[in-house]
């Protein structure tokens, strides 16, 4: 995979009222920033998590896996053979959490390059973040509410370490 490096200017216009006039003067601010491009003719990108190093993560849910991205841009298939990964996280000793909607559960990638599974029999999980006493939270689809539109069923679950997960916001809509 080749990487290119674009070049985007980021133009800026800064309105204000001048007191004396009551006219709006336009102060225009250029600011030109090099973007790499790391990841061509992906599928379906859906989540990033970075760490302290450098080192991003970047899940393609349509071809079920999730990159590695060096410092140096450098890429590499992390984890593969997934069903339709999204959310990334990191947990507090920097490994990689990847929530698997197509699967239904959370992993964990280990130094070794295994995955470990964090929780089975969610529906169609897709962010997660992690708290600082290492609990996770993970919106899911909860139950229609109501028997109405799936997709207004979102929920936030809160999974402790050997524990079963608990509810802590149910009803939610579009966080897709």
């Amino acid at each position: 995979m080749m990487k290119r490096v674009l070049s985007v200017g980021l133009l800026a216009v800064v309105v204000g009222l001048v007191p004396s006039t009551g006219q709006a003067p336009v102060q225009t601010i250029n600011a030109l920033a090099p973007i790499e491009l790391l990841l061509d003719g992906s599928q379906e990108l859906v989540g990033v998590a970075v760490t302290f190093d450098a080192t991003a993560y970047v899940s393609d849910a349509g071809a079920g896996v999730v990159y590695k991205i060096s410092p140096t841009g450098v890429v590499t298939i992390a984890v593969s053979g997934l069903q339709r990964p999204a959310g990334l996280a990191l947990d507090l000793t920097g490994r990689l959490l990847i929530t698997e909607e197509g699967g239904g559960r959370i992993l964990r990638l280990e130094a070794t390059g295994a995955l470990t599974v964090l929780a089975t029999g969610l529906r169609s999980p897709r962010w997660l973040a992690v708290n600082l006493d290492g609990s996770l939270y993970i919106s899911h689809h909860g139950p229609p509410p109501d028997g109405l539109d799936p997709t207004e069923g979102r929920e936030i679950l809160r999974l402790v370490p050997g524990k079963s997960p608990t509810v802590v916001a149910t009803g939610l809509s579009r966080l897709e």
